[in-house]
């Protein structure tokens, strides 16, 4: 809906009709998809926030965020887009999440 409203008042190249029509040609498949995503991000946001008020320290909730993020950027990668991960990335990946855990141990 965001993108639909930026393009009808910013976006100066296309015609609305245009971008309607853009817009209508997505399958089924892929409105489910963003409607699924859109589902998670709004969820997962007020998880950490009901973690963050009532259970867990805000240093536990930031180091779950940006695993959490680094592990759905892997899901996204493998199921959407079927990527292949050698060895050698599988290995980045997990240092990545060390990292971000000796990050915030600071």
């Amino acid at each position: 809906m965001c993108i639909f409203l930026y393009n009808l008042f910013f976006d100066k190249k296309k015609p609305l009709i245009e971008t309607f029509n853009n817009y209508s040609k997505l399958s089924t498949t892929q409105i489910l998809s963003l409607c699924v995503m859109a589902f998670l991000a709004v969820g997962s946001s007020i998880f950490i926030y009901e973690f963050d008020k009532n259970y867990n320290t805000p240093l536990i909730n930031s180091m779950f965020m940006k695993i959490a993020s680094t592990i759905s950027l892997i899901f996204i990668g493998v199921f959407l887009f079927e990527e292949k991960y050698s060895w050698k990335q599988i290995i980045g990946v997990f240092l990545t999440i060390l990292g971000i855990f000796f990050i915030a141990q600071k």
